[in-house]
């Protein structure tokens, strides 16, 4: 599979939306753009979903037919995304978006790995979205508000919106491997509160970045017609 050039994981953020269903399992997956004649990426699915091209096409907006069963054997091969958080760089994990590559866009379907002493993300929460986490290999450690939790392979854990901010580090000696599923909505609001930080985050404009401590809070009926 090819695996050098893929896309930076912060540009990974507008994939949700480029993807068209195929009408059975094995088409071949195709690119274009408006009025030109679709070009084909692969007719092997391993090897497309690995490929940086798989991924520049996803983000440039352009038209998928994708699939609609990934076989385990599939997965396998795949070998998915690396991704580091942007406010945290011990927070590396690999991703293989089973719900991008069939074309889910109303949430996420991620299968992630985490190598011992990396974390998942940077600690957390959603005001607008639900995110939930199953263990299927390895043992860590989950963080949620102020309190620590062992976890292991079957736990489950749901990060309600609007609830106590979380994350999670692999406090083992293997690697972690997780389904993480979340919702994608047109808007959302997040905090970091270790790092005093909130996001603003509208499908429209640019995402937002600030300091808690410096956002005024204007109340009342301002801004409402």
């Amino acid at each position: 599979m090819a695996g050098k050039g893929l896309v930076p994981a912060a540009r990974w953020n507008s994939a949700h939306a480029a993807f068209r269903h195929a009408r059975h399992v094995r088409a071949p997956m195709t690119f274009s753009r408006s009025g030109q004649t679709p070009e084909p990426i692969s007719t092997s699915l391993p090897d497309a979903i690995g490929s940086a091209r798989f991924y520049e096409a996803i983000l440039e907006g352009m038209v998928l037919s994708t699939t609609y069963l990934v076989k385990s054997s599939e997965i396998a091969e795949m070998e998915g995304l690396k991704k580091t958080h942007f406010l945290n760089p011990n927070a590396q994990r690999l991703n293989k978006s089973l719900g991008d590559l069939t074309g889910l866009s109303g949430f996420g379907f991620h299968i992630i790995e985490v190598e011992p002493g990396y974390e998942t993300t940077e600690h957390h929460c959603h005001y607008h979205e639900d995110e939930c986490v199953f263990v299927l290999a390895g043992s860590a450690t989950a963080f949620i508000g102020d309190e620590e939790h062992a976890i292991g392979p079957g736990d489950f854990i749901g990060y309600r919106k609007g609830g106590l901010a979380h994350s999670i580090k692999n406090t083992g000696n293997e690697t972690l491997r997780c389904i993480v599923v979340g919702e994608r909505l047109a808007h959302d609001v997040g905090d970091y509160p270790r790092l005093g930080k909130r996001i603003f985050r509208d499908r429209q404009m640019p995402w937002g970045l600030a300091d808690i401590d410096r956002i005024d809070a204007v109340g009342g009926k301002v801004g409402k017609k």
